[in-house]
């Protein structure tokens, strides 16, 4: 290996772990943490982080909600999905039927003390 080659790896491994201990620190440190590392990265010179520091600075509000809620959009992929499926058993009916479907499905409704008479 010729030494020297890769004069920059060194710089963006140690901005990646930096960044990597944003992710596990305290709420109280989130904003002061990130404003230090987008200032690092901004200053490192090199392009991609650079552009990703601006990024950053970009959707700052909600990565700093995240550092405080630790709360994803995740809940509102899964509830989506329980939708779509519900769209499915629907199979063509009219929206009320769909919306019926959807509070079942998403619900998780105990039916369990439900008296069945014939």
């Amino acid at each position: 290996m010729i030494a020297g080659a890769y004069p920059h790896t060194g710089r963006a491994y140690r901005l990646r772990l930096a960044l990597d201990d944003f992710w596990s620190q305290p709420p109280g440190r989130a904003a002061a943490d990130l404003e230090r590392w987008c200032g690092w990265a901004s200053r490192s010179r090199l392009g991609p982080l650079v552009e990703f520091a601006a990024m950053v600075r970009a959707h700052w509000d909600g990565i700093l909600r995240w550092a405080t809620s630790r709360i994803s959009n995740g809940v509102l992929e899964a509830i989506a999905s329980l939708d779509q499926a519900a769209k499915r058993r629907a199979r063509g009916h009219r929206t009320a039927d769909l919306m019926a479907m959807a509070y079942l499905v998403a619900g998780k409704l105990d039916f369990s003390h439900v008296i069945h008479t014939k």
